[in-house]
Parts: structure tokens; sequence; C-alpha cells
């Protein structure tokens, strides 16, 4: 009786792989996969304006729809050859969307954060500057050293903060202290931390 259930269970396991390997998309992802650059051209034109599509309707990727989508591909190219048909393309291309959403939402945050810390908005610098790169890239590593100088209630603060999954209340939790302290060691340290990148 039990051999007859294990058969059964992986012959439900081949059908399903069977479906997954029948569909088109993910056929093109598998020959990707081995470096077809047609078959990812196919699927570039097939899917790029519904990922652009997901992006615009999450509401959180405003002026950033297209970019995003063409991460998406770009991350389809590069990691090619560790994909798995183990499930349908269109779940795998909406997993890496999620992925790079997130990504671009921490990203967002931290920024945010930044220009708090700093008065410098992200978005008066042209990063396709060489120069402007560097200048900023050399503010962050800034940042991360006066960080070490803060206490390390403060630190903790400013670190929690740079977190877009903690709000303030959640952060608070964390540092295992009321939402009062929390708020007061978090502009603490952004103040010790804006006089020391003066310096």
């Amino acid at each position: 009786m039990f051999v007859f259930f294990v058969f059964k269970a992986n012959l439900r396991k081949m059908i399903d792989i069977a479906k997954i390997r029948c569909d088109q998309d993910t056929q093109l992802m598998l020959r990707v996969m081995h470096g077809d650059t047609e078959a990812y051209a196919e699927l570039y034109v097939n899917h790029i304006s519904d990922v652009t599509s997901f992006f615009r309707q999450t509401g959180k990727a405003d002026g950033w729809s297209e970019d995003l989508a063409q991460d998406v591909f770009t991350c389809f190219w590069k990691y090619r050859e560790s994909f798995r048909a183990e499930s349908t393309f269109k779940t795998y291309m909406y997993g890496i969307a999620k992925i790079i959403l997130k990504k671009h939402t921490q990203y967002l945050h931290q920024e945010a954060e930044i220009t708090k810390i700093t008065g410098i908005p992200r978005t008066n610098i042209e990063l396709s500057q060489p120069e402007a790169a560097y200048s900023y890239n050399e503010l962050l590593k800034n940042i991360e050293k006066s960080k070490l100088k803060l206490s390390k209630k403060q630190r903790q603060a400013i670190e929690l903060s740079l977190d877009p999954d903690f709000s303030r209340e959640k952060a608070a939790k964390k540092a295992h202290c009321s939402y009062n302290t929390y708020c007061q060691q978090l502009f603490a340290g952004r103040k010790k931390l804006e006089k020391l990148l003066k310096k």
C-alpha cells in the first residue's frame, strides 16, 4: 500500500514537471540558461511590458518602473545558469521582480534617511557624472566611519531607521526601549552625525 502511495506521489510530480516543461516561456528560459540570445530577446519582447506594468501597479516605483523592469531582465541573463524549471516562467519572473522591488524600496528608504542626516538630497546628485558618484560614495564611507563615534544606542537607532521593515514602534521593541527613548536616541544620533560630517 505504501509503495502505491509513493508511486502515485512520484507520478503526480512527474506530471507537474511535464506541465512546466510544456510552458513555452519556460522552454525559452531553459534555452537562455544555455546562452541562447534569441530566446532571451523573445522573452524580453513578450514580457517587458508585463513587468513594467507590475512595477507601476505596486505604487512603490514612481518613475522607476522601466528601469526596474530592465533590472529584472538583466538578472535573467546574469544569473541564467541558476535557473531551474521548478515553476512556470511567470512565477520565476514575478519572484525576481518582487525581490528587485524590495531592494529598490529599501534603497529609497535609506536614501531618505541619509538625506535627513546630511541635508543633501540624493536627487541633486547626478550619478552619471563620475566625480559626483565618487563624491557621494565618499560621503557614504564618511557616514559609516562617523557612526562608529556614536554611542552604541545611537548607532543602533540609526541602523534600525535605515531598515524600511522597521517602523519606529518596531525599532523601539527591537532596541528594548520605549518609543520615546528610541526617538531621542535616533534624533541625538542624527545631530551628532551631522556635526561629525561637517568637520
